[in-house]
């Protein structure tokens, strides 16, 4: 009767081994000047509030980041850890790692 059980187990788990890994998620869009204003929320990985954007930081013409009001100091988000979910503005970085920003 084991041997019985461990077979059926081992015919239904098959198919299930060979099946194609499921591709990553696609990256988010670059997030332009045009779509960050001044005043905006901007929300932490978990879509906890962080601040709000004073102002678009650009070196040569390219954004760089943002500068946000973080408790009572100023800290750049880098433009590479933000993208546009729901017209909202979020940084891929949690509030604690924001805060060690210098």
């Amino acid at each position: 009767m084991r041997h019985f059980a461990l077979a059926a187990l081992l015919l239904t788990a098959v198919p299930v081994l060979a099946q194609s890994p499921v591709a990553p998620a696609a990256a988010p869009a670059a997030v332009t000047a045009e779509q960050i204003r001044k005043g905006q929320i901007v929300k932490d990985a978990n879509l906890l509030r962080v601040g709000e954007v004073d102002r678009v930081v650009t070196t040569d013409g390219a954004i760089s980041g943002v500068r946000v009001i973080y408790d009572t100091r100023f800290v750049t988000i880098p433009a590479s850890t933000l993208s546009l979910k729901d017209r909202t503005l979020v940084t891929s970085l949690t509030r604690s790692e924001v805060g060690k920003i210098n």
